[in-house]
């Protein structure tokens, strides 16, 4: 593979609950077109970040993290 390619996330419902999984693609055109062949899949966007959920101070990170993007999304409205 190549830099070129980006991950995108997808869900499913499956008995009773949402499931996830990465497709790998060359753009969004093409991750949805994977999408679509893998049957029920909603593509929800893609990954531009990933945090280890192990670290201990993984929790206020994200807190954190979350609350500036809310705040400067909510000041761009």
């Amino acid at each position: 593979m190549t830099a070129d390619w980006k991950t995108y996330t997808c869900r499913y419902y499956h008995e009773g609950q949402w499931w996830g999984l990465d497709i790998v693609a060359r753009d969004a055109d093409d991750a949805e077109a994977r999408a679509a062949k893998l049957g029920n899949l909603q593509l929800l966007g893609e990954v531009k970040m990933r945090i280890r959920a192990d670290l201990p101070a993984t929790g206020v990170f994200v807190r954190l993290w979350v609350w500036m993007r809310n705040v400067l999304t909510s000041s761009m409205n």
